[in-house]
């Protein structure tokens, strides 16, 4: 399974079949870009993937968008978006998810851990 981003706005899961499953798209004229593409598999199998979202006229309002999937990459749901985080990756170590980045532009390191 391999996490690409195509231009900055579409994110694709690859399956084994070698072709792509849409994980999140915003249209070039939303002004929104996708970023910073990230993926872990949990202990259970199932997959979680995280990128940025960047608009352009919110100045330093950078979000993550979060989503899971439960059959291998072939379907994706939306779980959660965070605030204040960018550049971010996600990795899971003794029963705990992470997610680590940047609160901001080139700024102060910002870990959240997650238990459920």
């Amino acid at each position: 399974m391999l996490c690409t981003l195509l231009s900055v706005q579409w994110l694709f899961a690859q399956n084994s079949s070698g072709r792509g499953n849409v994980i999140n798209h915003k249209p070039k004229s939303s002004g929104i870009s996708l970023g910073s593409p990230s993926i872990v598999v949990l202990p259970n199998g199932d997959y979680l993937v995280s990128h940025s979202i960047e608009k352009r006229d919110e100045g330093d309002g950078h979000r993550t968008a979060v989503f899971k999937s439960i059959d291998k990459g072939l379907t994706w749901y939306f779980v959660t978006r965070m605030g204040n985080q960018r550049w971010a990756n996600v990795f899971f170590h003794e029963a705990a998810l992470y997610k680590l980045g940047a609160d901001r532009a080139f700024g102060n390191m910002a870990i959240r851990k997650a238990l459920n």
